[in-house]
């Protein structure tokens, strides 16, 4: 039997996450999606970050985006969970969350690290926007998962929340409801949805299941740029990856996502559906969006170049 100080310990990641993407400031009472507490009230409620000039989500312009050469992302646990892995899906009053929790303790069962990044960084969890929170040039997609880390060389995701701009990396994949199959990956997350439908719900998975299932084949093409937390109180600390290509997902599972869960705890006399929980895209500002389009390491030639290039070789074909 595992010690109750350990157990105490593994799950501490999980409670700070709670704590850091589910609660609102005590000063200025709850947020939402909604009305008086939706997101056009976030900057004045929460002034110290939401009104700022590096907030997140952002709409992405492909045209505008600058070219720069990235290291291969390294991924830790993804592929295969760890021994002592446990996750627990909940639903927070946001959103549905999975909690990434250690049975003996650990912080770094999965970590993610290079591709650029300044440093390594631990999981604690991932969890689920629908529709997407950014967009590629004006398009909002099905859904959004991101997962959430925190820099491995802090003590606590608590103490790398207060620092920028290297305190959080997020990772960022795109649904979209093109499939004509359930997607097995996320076919995890809907098959257990009733067992959170109401504000405070949580269910452990007996078994923990990859989270490289998630994510899209191609992981090497990416956006980045550096952005907020999506929800209050919008720490400007983020690391943010734009996967380029989407998770295909089938319609019912999109569907589930919508109509399957509430914002409000069981009982509540007007239950609303958990949906649109995506804050709207936030001005650039003048920052930088990197395309990650050369990781592969091939060079690539300048458009004038390639076209004396493929003059030459047509020529040279025409001469045999």
């Amino acid at each position: 039997m595992v010690p109750l100080q350990q157990v105490t310990v593994g799950m501490l990641a999980g409670v700070i996450a709670l704590v850091l993407f589910s609660t609102a400031d005590a000063q200025h009472g709850s947020w939402g999606y909604t009305g008086d507490s939706g997101p056009s009230t976030w900057a004045t409620n929460f002034p110290n970050f939401c009104n700022g000039q590096k907030q997140s989500p952002i709409d992405v312009s492909t045209k505008t985006a600058t070219q720069k050469s990235f290291q291969p992302l390294n991924f830790k646990g993804f592929d295969t969970p760890p021994a002592d892995a446990q996750m627990r899906i909940k639903n927070n009053g946001h959103a549905i969350q999975v909690d990434l929790l250690s049975k003996t303790g650990k912080t770094d069962n999965y970590q993610i690290s290079g591709g650029g990044l300044p440093g390594t960084y631990n999981v604690l969890q991932f969890h689920f926007h629908w529709g997407s929170e950014h967009t590629i040039n004006g398009k909002r997609y099905d859904a959004e998962m991101h997962v959430v880390t925190y820099n491995a060389k802090y003590p606590s995701a608590s103490e790398a929340a207060k620092v920028s701009p290297d305190g959080f990396a997020v990772l960022s994949v795109l649904l979209e409801a093109t499939s004509k199959t359930a997607n097995p990956g996320m076919q995890n997350i809907v098959s257990q949805l009733s067992n959170v439908q109401n504000k405070g719900m949580n269910y452990t998975y007996p078994t923990s299941f990859s989270i490289n299932s998630l994510f899209p084949a191609d992981k090497a093409n990416y956006w980045r740029y550096m952005g907020s937390l999506t929800t209050p109180k919008c720490n400007e600390v983020v690391v943010w990856t734009i996967f380029k290509t989407s998770l295909k997902i089938s319609q019912a599972q999109a569907n589930a996502l919508k109509t399957s869960c509430y914002f409000n705890p069981a009982g509540d006399q007007e239950q609303q559906p958990l949906n649109n929980n995506y804050r709207p895209t936030q001005p650039l500002n003048g920052r930088t969006v990197f395309d990650s389009s050369n990781t592969s390491g091939v060079p690539q030639l300048a458009p004038t170049v390639l076209a004396l290039f493929i003059a030459l070789l047509s020529s040279t074909a025409l001469q045999l």
